[in-house]
């Protein structure tokens, strides 16, 4: 028996001894975020998340991300052993901005089994059919700005905080279904003992010493401004990257809310020229260091042990450096991640990450290089047309 999936429904598949289901109870919805820990139980490497994370990302009623998406959230079983699990989701803003028909997958667990892998991809197809989309692009989980892509090199190492971690044969049961490559996302590694980074503050382009060029640090008690102030900037720098789609005014609320409680406001560097921003560099304290020690729970025990062991993380993951079109032939975002290198350096950190970079932005992934950063992870994203 066959049966269709919709958003609402509760549908079941049924294929051979596999059920897929439609997550629409707490209890599916707990199977799902738990599923991992079986999955990974004996994988030192795996870094667990929080699960009401999770659970929230996954919210369609309290996340405002789907207040311009739509999302179905789909668990495969096998004798009422959960053996898989995909969410499906369409972003409308994304689609009408870039003028696609595309559905995003993402939270993507599976065993190694290729009937299970089939089925879950087969149910999330037929939905993406359903809604008029042509391709399926992801892992996206659930947006661009979230964990995107499966790690394909450098699984040595356990995952910074955001990007993300998976078995090495997720990328056959991808090939096996029909899907290929559709980007490459490089992660670089920078240890701050590089001969290459600076001691002191970088030196200030002459041209931008003429614009009384400063960089400061974050304001924490203006950080709803201060958001408004870098999203000014990054929705005019970033029109044209790969996957790129505006915040609405709701998501820029939601990441200051994400924000408040975890940022260290000396690695959120903002540039000004005649005190208006024209540049900002973005990194956050590394938190997938202490997060085993919480296994997923946070509670006032799990908060108390966080805010205890924040003080002992010793790297960074470094986002974004985002400068003002009119600066750019300025070698301000040069100048603006070396601050940052030093600023990591001066702060007892050991080493940072900076992720994502696409494969073929050229002009960044030189830039990281001369810094004397390595490329050590690739993350590859896949695509299927229906």
């Amino acid at each position: 028996m066959v049966a269709e999936v919709s958003i609402g429904s509760g549908a079941v598949t049924t294929v051979a001894d596999l059920t897929i289901q439609e997550v629409i109870s707490q209890r599916q919805m707990q199977a799902f975020v738990d599923f991992p820990w079986q999955l990974y139980r004996n994988d030192p490497l795996w870094v667990p998340p929080l699960k009401s994370e999770v659970r929230f990302k996954l919210n369609r009623a309290a996340h405002p991300y789907y207040q311009h998406a739509d999302l179905v959230v789909l668990v495969a079983t096998r004798q009422e052993q959960v053996v898989g699990r995909i969410a499906v989701c369409i972003n409308h803003n994304h689609n009408e901005r870039h003028r696609e028909h595309t559905v995003f997958f993402g939270f993507f667990e599976c065993i190694d089994d290729t009937s299970v892998s089939a089925a879950l991809f087969d149910a999330a197809e037929r939905w993406a059919k359903k809604q008029g989309c042509q391709r399926l692009l992801g892992p996206l989980s659930m947006s661009i700005d979230d964990e995107v892509g499966f790690l394909l090199e450098g699984d040595n190492r356990p995952p910074v905080m955001q990007m993300p971690y998976n078995p090495p044969y997720y990328h056959s049961l991808c090939l096996q279904q029909g899907y290929r490559k559709a980007k490459d996302l490089f992660a670089w590694h920078s240890s701050f003992d590089n001969a290459l980074l600076p001691d002191s503050a970088p030196d200030v382009p002459g041209g931008l010493k003429a614009l009384d060029f400063q960089m400061r640090s974050l304001r924490p008690k203006e950080l709803a401004a201060e958001l408004e102030r870098i999203m000014k900037i990054y929705n005019t720098t970033f029109t044209h990257h790969w996957g790129y789609v505006p915040l609405t005014s709701a998501e820029i609320r939601q990441m200051h809310e994400d924000l408040k409680d975890v940022l260290n406001p000396d690695l959120i560097i903002l540039g000004e020229s005649g005190g208006e921003v024209i540049a900002f560099a973005i990194a956050l304290p590394n938190y997938n260091e202490i997060l085993p020690r919480l296994n997923g729970k946070l509670g006032l025990t799990g908060t108390l042990k966080f805010l205890w062991l924040k003080q002992t993380i010793k790297s960074v993951r470094f986002f974004v450096v985002g400068v003002d079109a009119a600066f750019r032939d300025t070698r301000l975002a040069t100048v603006m991640m070396e601050e940052m290198h030093r600023r990591c350096r001066e702060q007892g950190y050991q080493w940072l990450e900076m992720s994502w970079t696409l494969e073929d932005n050229t002009p960044v992934n030189r830039l990281i290089e001369r810094t004397g950063s390595q490329h050590y992870k690739t993350y590859r994203v896949y695509e299927k047309y229906l």
